[in-house]
């Protein structure tokens, strides 16, 4: 969680500590301190308005009860939107201090989840100018909505593979009329959030909602980018039997390379992580044997074909949160889990030294956005500058007690690098 408050920024809130706060010794480094300099240029983006926030929809909170008044007196006019997975209680408390006004709560429906991004956009008082979106869903709302809004923003942050997609779409149409930056294909991005962290979460996930024995399951994992990959290697190193199912040539080579056969079969768990839609659907479904696992680590609600199982020939029972068992005519059940949101977010949670690494990102490309010369960005896509993603990556480095080697004058001439970096080319993959 990304929090703003004057000069201040944190960056692990979820441990709701208050920014200016000497750092606590634990598990996660606080960043507020070390990002503060570089965002004293940049404080400009939150609008300070002596209002107090009075709608009914801001006032309580399904979380905590209709009692509980969690913003009686707000003078940040900075709204917040979320997914409807991602907003556990202690996040929403955190934010508190800083009185954001937040237009989510958890389990909204499909109606709810589009009137909190309206909200936020077109709160009272309050003209965006800027953009941090998640799947590109507030950027399409106001493209489509608010398109005079639209044009005063000066830039776009996107972090996930259907966003950045959508970004493209749109610069290939000619419709982005804003510099974008793609956070989804920084180095900070890829390996810590969508690898390393999916590698963990998939695991805590199935095993919270299912108690499911992994040790000899046979498993199909629809998508091998950086998530599928991470998710393989948890579930392999568990001793699940692993299939691909990829539409790549060059991601499916590389599932045989890494001994995973490329086929689909009958299985006992079934993940999507794709970014794509409709990835399973109502006959993949109707194929499957009684019992099998359905869930989806790739993008929103979409990718499992969810409102195909939404007939009258087939009955749905919670067994328990975030778990339902669809059961066909003949007695077969199918065990759907978060109800094809994302499980990762809805039965697990993400690690907050990840969030740190992830959000630290994020801010230093509104950063760069919003403070950029006029003429350096134009109306399309960029990657997130190297410097930036080794600096993420350095800020984290501590908490590892872990210290870089310094390049000589001699050896950094010789590879004909800055001694402070960028290390590697725009085009390396790590």
């Amino acid at each position: 969680v990304t929090g703003v408050f004057g000069n201040h920024i944190n960056l692990c809130q979820d441990r709701g500590l208050s920014p200016g706060l000497p750092a606590q010794k634990s598990d996660t480094l606080l960043l507020d301190h070390q990002l503060i300099p570089t965002w004293n240029h940049f404080h400009t983006i939150v609008h300070v308005e002596q209002t107090n926030i009075t709608s009914q929809g801001q006032q309580s909170c399904p979380e905590f009860g209709i009692d509980d008044q969690l913003f009686h007196q707000c003078y940040v006019q900075r709204p917040v939107t979320l997914h409807p997975s991602r907003l556990p209680p202690k996040m929403l408390k955190s934010a508190l201090p800083f009185r954001f006004p937040i237009f989510s709560w958890r389990g909204e429906t499909e109606e709810e989840f589009w009137w909190c991004i309206d909200k936020c956009v077109n709160a009272e008082n309050w003209q965006p100018n800027l953009i941090l979106d998640d799947g590109g869903d507030a950027t399409h709302l106001m493209l489509k909505k608010y398109t005079s809004m639209f044009k005063m923003i000066k830039g776009i942050v996107e972090e996930s593979v259907t966003g950045v997609h959508r970004l493209y779409q749109l610069s290939k149409a000619g419709k982005l009329s804003v510099p974008a930056m793609n956070v989804n294909d920084s180095v900070t991005k890829t390996k810590f959030d969508n690898l390393y962290s999916c590698r963990e979460s998939i695991i805590d996930s199935l095993k919270r909602s299912t108690d499911v024995m992994f040790g000899g399951k046979q498993v199909v994992l629809c998508g091998y980018g950086e998530v599928g990959k991470g998710c393989c290697q948890a579930l392999k190193g568990l001793g699940c039997v692993v299939y691909i199912t990829e539409i790549d040539p060059i991601c499916a080579l590389q599932a045989c390379m890494d001994g995973f056969r490329v086929v689909i079969r009958n299985v006992d768990i079934v993940i999507t992580a794709t970014g794509n839609k409709n990835v399973v659907t109502r006959e993949h479904m109707d194929k499957m044997k009684n019992g099998c696992v359905v869930c989806n680590m790739g993008h929103s609600n979409t990718e499992i074909d969810v409102n195909s199982l939404r007939t009258p020939d087939l009955t749905w029972e919670k067994v328990r949160s975030q778990v339902d068992h669809v059961i066909w005519p003949d007695g077969k059940r199918i065990v759907l889990l978060a109800e094809g949101r994302l499980v990762n977010l809805s039965c697990s949670s993400i690690p907050s030294f990840v969030v740190s690494i992830t959000s630290a990102t994020q801010a230093l490309a509104l950063i760069e956005l919003f403070n950029a010369p006029h003429g350096r960005y134009k109306s399309d896509v960029y990657l997130l500058p190297k410097k930036m993603d080794e600096y993420v990556a350095s800020l984290h480095l501590p908490n590892f007690d872990a210290h870089l080697t310094e390049l000589s004058d001699e050896q950094a001439k010789y590879m004909g690098l800055n001694k402070a970096g960028p290390f590697k080319p725009n085009y390396y993959r790590y």
